[in-house]
């Protein structure tokens, strides 16, 4: 996720104070002489605050996941009072909402709420937080900062949940038609199709056009740039047939002024103002083209390789920040407490000497025992390319450019249509059918020969299984080279985009915090992913479906990003 503002991530960790608490009864005239004067026979208005002690400093690149610290704000706050741990099914009395708290608006690194009401006899809350001053609206905000859909509602935890929200956006410009009316008018240019067999330069340019599968704005350009060049001397020089054809070829091209041709001398640029299907929100390997019967068609379900597809329908923008805790309470008659100022003070084991475990009709402060959680996930990928020149599909070598290779977006697979109130996903490895698609890259970023590219930071939900998921990857590249190359799937343009393929075994991940039966993604926890190129034959053109191996990601969230599955994997 990108635009990063440099700002820096938060503790997973916060702790809630409660002050003066509701209640439904007393017995007696002392009882009643102890109570908030506020009660109103089913509730009294209390005094709490939130702890969230800063962490050191790092930088959705940083500072969009609160990488290492910093703090940037919470809103749409919800606490649930409970009579029991929280668990599948378990009702809770009300849904209290909390004024949010702005990036700046700690002191001591606690916030102090006034006038909530609890009920006596509660024992337990459900709490959660969402990342940041408000919901991110425009596109632009999504990709940077990421968003959860929340809908906490109802009395019971089955009615709550939690999803990403998908990306896709309509072509309301008609953009991808507008493409596919060019191929169509250079594929028909007429006598083309006729020289398909007979080994000349026209034919064997006609049999590799129509295996174009990259359908984007950005790919169809570079094809068509390339062809124009390679009839040009045809168009100048040949017999009349083939310069008929050739010249035919280069007004088809022009069809419409979809793109325009610079001038001479060549070789010859094309460029266009089209963006499909990045217009839509989506990568640009997500759109695919597909010659049959005569004649292109465009696809947003991606194109086939084996059983590997992928559906602009299921890709989603990044997971945000997002807070819960699942805890028991503590309470106290006191109303005049000096609140801790860091996570140690709050967790220690002498933090609640005295206090009780359920609110009653005296209680006048209350502190969440356990500490709040990031309910999310993060990703840290770094990629390098093992030497320079890298071969490609036909054995023919690319130089590695000294820049590297930009990195333009990461997608992760397997996330689930949607998790519980816990954050864990709500169906099996069947229903985690969702991709990630992180195109905030942190700047920079470059996939250079025996040199480690920067880290990039992308939060994703949990994807919990009983049996831990091997999760795919794709990493996002722009051939700045200056040669094309034979990809898995066909020609890599200069210029083009192509995506490699990592997947991340947790049987292959290595441990470093001892977790008992670690999975890929662990809420509030950080899984590392070191990326190496070693060749470009599995590079493609669009993107294969990351569902392939039932992928699994899964973070528990506190205040502190704890270290997680580790991976450092060769892409050949």
């Amino acid at each position: 996720m990108k635009k990063f503002y440099n700002r820096n991530f938060a503790y997973g960790a916060a702790a809630l104070l409660i002050g003066a608490v509701s209640f439904t009864a007393c017995s007696s005239e002392d009882e009643l002489s102890n109570t908030n004067p506020t009660y109103d026979g089913e509730s009294v208005k209390t005094q709490f605050a939130i702890n969230i002690p800063a962490a050191a400093k790092t930088r959705m690149t940083g500072g969009n996941t609160q990488e290492g610290g910093g703090f940037l704000g919470m809103y749409d706050i919800k606490l649930l009072p409970m009579t029991a741990v929280g668990n599948d099914n378990v009702g809770f009395t009300s849904i209290l909402s909390l004024d949010p708290i702005v990036n700046n608006g700690l002191e001591n690194s606690h916030k102090i709420y006034n006038d909530v009401s609890i009920p006596v006899g509660t024992t337990n809350f459900l709490f959660y937080g969402a990342g940041g001053e408000n919901v991110a609206s425009a596109a632009t905000e999504k990709f940077d900062e990421g968003i959860i859909n929340a809908n906490v509602s109802g009395s019971n935890t089955s009615n709550i949940s939690f999803s990403l929200e998908e990306a896709k956006v309509e072509d309301t410009a008609g953009e991808s038609a507008k493409l596919v009316k060019v191929l169509n008018a250079v594929e028909s240019v007429s006598g083309w199709a006729d020289k398909k067999e007979d080994g000349s330069t026209l034919g064997k340019l006609y049999k590799s056009f129509i295996t174009l599968k990259a359908g984007s704005a950005n790919s169809i350009c570079k094809t068509l740039e390339t062809l124009y060049n390679q009839v040009d001397g045809l168009a100048t020089g040949g017999e009349s047939t083939e310069k008929t054809i050739a010249l035919g070829i280069q007004t088809a091209i022009k069809t419409d002024g979809v793109f325009t041709v610079s001038d001479g001398p060549a070789p010859y640029v094309l460029s266009t103002t089209l963006t499909y299907p990045q217009n839509m929100n989506m990568p640009d390997g997500s759109a695919s083209v597909a010659f049959a019967d005569g004649e292109f068609t465009a696809s947003t379900t991606g194109v086939s390789n084996g059983n590997m597809t992928i559906n602009m329908a299921d890709i989603c923008y990044p997971a945000s920040i997002y807070y819960m805790a699942n805890t028991p309470l503590k309470a106290t008659d006191a109303d005049n407490i000096t609140w801790p100022t860091s996570l140690e003070d709050w967790t220690g084991e002498s933090a609640f000497d005295g206090w009780g475990d359920k609110v009653l009709p005296t209680t006048h402060t209350i502190a969440l025992a356990n500490a709040i959680q990031y309910a999310v996930a993060k990703l840290a990928l770094t990629v390098k390319c093992s030497t320079t020149p890298l071969p490609d599909k036909k054995g023919a070598y690319v130089n590695v450019p000294d820049n590297g290779f930009t990195v333009t977006g990461v997608l992760i697979g397997g996330q689930p249509q949607s998790v519980k109130w816990d954050f864990t996903p709500s169906g099996d490895a069947q229903t985690l059918t969702k991709t990630v698609y992180d195109k905030s890259i942190v700047s920079g970023m470059a996939a250079k020969s025996n040199s480690v590219s920067l880290t990039n930071y992308t939060l994703v939900l949990d994807n919990k299984q009983a049996d831990a998921q091997k999760v795919n990857i794709a990493i996002e590249l722009k051939n700045t080279s200056t040669s094309e190359f034979e990809g898995a799937d066909g020609i890599i343009p200069v210029g083009g985009t192509f995506y490699l393929i990592a997947q991340l075994d947790p049987a292959k991940g290595s441990n470093s915090e001892s977790v008992q039966n670690p999975y890929v993604f662990m809420q509030d926890y950080t899984t590392t992913a070191n990326l190496k190129i070693s060749s470009l034959a599995n590079a493609y053109n669009c993107i294969p479906d990351l569902r392939a191996s039932q992928l699994s990601l899964g973070l528990a969230v506190d205040l502190t990003w704890k270290t997680g599955l580790s991976f450092d994997i060769d892409i050949q």
